[in-house]
């Protein structure tokens, strides 16, 4: 993840550092499948 950012500028923040990190690796339309995915999930009764 290369950032065009000016030199003296201060580093990037964890918030940052982390919107970037998931727009590069996991985009928003997986999150919101797996989030979609979590919400349906149920206990079984077999599940121990």
């Amino acid at each position: 993840m290369l950032l065009a950012r000016s030199v003296g500028s201060p580093p990037l923040d964890w918030d940052e550092y982390a919107q970037q990190f998931l727009a590069q690796f996991l985009p928003q339309s997986v999150r919101d499948s797996r989030a979609q995915e979590f919400e349906t999930l149920v206990q079984l009764d077999q599940m121990t």
